[in-house]
């Protein structure tokens, strides 16, 4: 292997989110990251790079995902390399599905480690080392705060101004903000379309994002919203009218309290 800067990861989640917080999370160690949005893209793009003269030195994989889901391109991905005679890339899977199982199943597989999202930069880090090597990485960030203050709105400052610490400023932060909301009134749009009568699949995996990315910037009522209404499209039961118009009107009031926070960056 190379020096620290000469690393290269390629990230991979069908969210814009998800995408855009690894990414930048990464670049605070100074490492250059691509990008894919399901594992069919992301098989392409690290059996392109096999044959280039710097491959890819890990891979940030989600699991559920279109097309090809990540557990599935990690083994795809590994059977290949082992075919061709080589050492498969490096694959650290990164889910919203939190449970013994799920690590126990991606590991099993051969995944190079396991995290949970949302993933801290302390503990992103930490993966890091344990798959490239101390030397291999950069100084590592401030610490994060250890103390707990309990939610006093939508939105939990404390995740927002740790994120700004992780992410090394604002900018960063606008930036996954801006991509929750372009994002999320599409999610919300096939999670209607399910309580409607639409496809509960759709609707599953749309509650799935928004628990994810919601969480994620400390919007943890909506996120425990949309764990609810993901259990409901699980089992292909639908909200009733009234769960639907709760979740609409926490949904709406999240986002004009993100707006907002997202304006007072500009202060």
């Amino acid at each position: 292997m190379s020096d620290k800067t000469a690393i290269r990861a390629l990230v991979v989640d069908d969210t814009i989110v998800n995408r855009t917080v690894l990414v930048s999370q990464l670049q605070r160690f100074g490492i250059e990251a691509a990008t894919c949005t399901n594992g069919a893209e992301a098989l392409e793009a690290l059996h392109a790079a096999l044959d280039d003269p710097a491959p890819f030195d890990l891979v940030l994989m989600d699991w559920h995902m279109p097309e090809v889901d990540g557990l599935e391109a990690l083994v795809r991905h590994r059977t290949y390399a082992f075919e061709l005679g080589i050492e498969p890339t490096p694959i650290v899977m990164v889910t919203a599905d939190a449970s013994d199982d799920a690590r126990q199943r991606c590991l099993e597989a051969g995944a190079a480690d396991f995290l949970a999202k949302p993933v801290s930069l302390a503990t992103l880090r930490s993966s890091l080392v344990d798959v490239l090597g101390e030397p291999r990485m950069g100084p590592d960030p401030a610490a994060e705060a250890t103390a707990a203050k309990a939610d006093v709105s939508l939105v939990n400052r404390q995740v927002i101004d740790q994120m700004i610490e992780d992410l090394g400023g604002t900018d960063a932060v606008a930036l996954v903000i801006d991509a929750f909301i372009t994002d999320a009134d599409e999610r919300l749009e096939a999670v209607t379309a399910g309580q409607a009568g639409g496809a509960t699949t759709e609707a599953q995996r749309a509650s799935h994002t928004l628990k994810s990315t919601a969480a994620l910037l400390g919007a943890n009522e909506l996120s425990s919203a949309a764990r609810r209404f993901e259990s409901q499209f699980d089992l292909n039961e639908r909200p009733s009218d009234d769960e639907l118009a709760a979740f609409t009107s926490l949904f709406r009031s999240t986002l004009v309290e993100l707006r907002a926070m997202r304006a007072s960056f500009a202060n």
